[in-house]
C-alpha cells in the first residue's frame, strides 16, 4: 500500500491533463460538489481500536454487528498478511513495508460502505468524499501524511458480483484520485493481478471486497502504465523526479513491458523534456531540469542516474 520512498507533496494537474482524464469518467468531475457532497461520512475506525476488540461482543458505534465483525477481520488480515514477509513475494521485507508504521502511528483507518450493489452512483460519491476527507485529514505534509491510509470495506456485496462492482467503482473514480496525487487499490477474493516481483503471487486478494486510499509515491509508476493519461497525471505530480522514476522503471522492467508501453512512457517524458523551461515552477523558484530520454538497449542495466529508489507498494 505504501513504499519506502521519501514523501513528496503532489502538484496540481494542468487543465490539459484534467481534460484528458475526464474522458474516462461519466457525469463526475474533479472531486465534484454533488448533492450529497456535505453528507456525513461513514465512521472511520483506527486499526488498533479494531484489533483490541478481538472477542469483544457488541457492535461499534454507528455499525451493525456484521459490519463490526467485517472491520475486525480486515484489520486482523492487514496485520497478519500485509505487515509480514511472504515466501511468494519475490523480494525481502514485508508484503507492504509501510502498513506496520501506519498502524503504529495511528494513521491506518477502516470504514464500511453498504449498498454499492444497488447504487453505483452512491458508491462513487462516497469514495470521492472520502478522497476529499483524506486530503484534509491531518497531517497534510511530511512522512506522517504519507502513512495515512483509508480502507473502505464493501462486505455486503454478493460474492459472484464483487469483482465487477469493485472494478467498476475503481475504474470510474481512479482518475479523480490521480488528479489529487492519490492512489486507489482494489482488493477482492479472485483478483488476478500479479505481484511485480513474482507473477505467481496475488497480493490484491482479500476475502472482503476493499478499496484502499493512500498517497501517491514515485514508485507507483509501476501501476500506471495502462493509459497515457495516468502517466501524465504521475508526471504532473512529481515533475522531473517523476520523469527520472519513469526512465529508471523502463530500464528495470524492460523485459516485462510491451513495446507500446515503453514507447508511451518515453513519449510522456520527452514531451516534458521539450517544454521550454522544463517543469513549470513558481516564478520565485528556478526551473527544474528534466532528465534526458536515453536510448535504452534491451540488455542495458540501470544507469547511475536511474537506479531503483525504494520498493513498489504491496507487490
Amino acid at each position: 500500500m505504501h513504499t519506502s520512498s521519501p514523501p513528496v507533496q503532489p502538484r496540481a494537474l494542468s487543465k490539459a491533463t484534467a481534460a484528458q482524464l475526464s474522458d474516462h469518467v461519466t457525469e463526475l468531475t474533479d472531486f465534484p460538489r454533488f448533492e450529497a457532497w456535505n453528507a456525513p461520512l461513514p465512521p472511520l475506525h483506527l486499526a488498533d481500536e479494531l484489533l483490541s476488540r478481538c472477542g469483544e461482543a457488541g457492535p461499534l458505534a454507528g455499525q451493525t454487528v456484521e459490519e463490526t465483525s467485517a472491520l475486525v477481520r480486515v484489520a486482523q488480515w492487514a496485520k497478519e498478511f500485509l505487515t509480514k514477509p511472504h515466501p511468494a513475494l519475490g523480494r525481502s521485507g514485508h508484503v507492504c513495508p509501510y502498513v506496520g508504521a501506519s498502524m503504529r502511528e495511528q494513521r491506518f483507518m477502516l470504514t464500511v460502505f453498504a449498498g454499492a450493489a444497488s447504487s453505483a452512483r452512491a458508491a462513487d460519491e462516497v469514495m470521492l468524499r472520502l478522497g476529499r476527507h483524506f486530503l484534509q485529514l491531518p497531517p497534510v505534509a511530511g512522512r506522517a501524511a504519507q502513512l495515512k491510509t483509508i480502507v473502505v470495506l464493501f462486505p455486503d456485496l454478493p460474492e459472484q458480483h464483487a469483482a465487477e462492482i469493485i472494478n467498476g467503482i475503481h475504474q470510474r473514480v481512479k482518475p479523480h484520485f490521480l488528479r489529487q496525487g492519490l492512489m486507489l487499490g482494489e482488493f477482492f477474493r479472485d483478483n488476478s493481478k500479479s505481484g511485480l516481483h513474482n507473477p505467481e503471487f496475488r497480493p490484491l486478494r482479500s476475502d472482503t471486497p476493499l478499496l484502499v486510499i493512500r498517497a501517491m509515491v514515485p514508485s507507483d509508476i509501476a501501476f500506471l502504465t495502462d493509459q497515457s493519461a495516468f502517466v501524465r497525471a504521475f508526471i504532473e505530480n512529481f515533475a522531473a523526479r517523476g520523469c527520472g522514476e519513469i526512465l529508471s522503471f523502463v530500464e528495470r522492467r524492460r523485459g516485462a513491458l510491451s513495446e507500446s508501453q515503453i514507447a508511451m512512457l518515453l513519449e510522456q517524458v520527452a514531451e516534458l523534456q521539450a517544454r521550454p523551461h522544463g517543469w513549470a515552477t513558481p516564478a520565485s523558484a528556478a526551473p527544474t531540469a528534466v532528465p534526458s530520454v536515453p536510448a535504452i538497449a534491451p540488455e542495458a542495466g540501470p544507469t547511475a542516474a536511474c537506479r531503483p529508489r525504494g520498493r513498489c507498494p504491496v507487490r
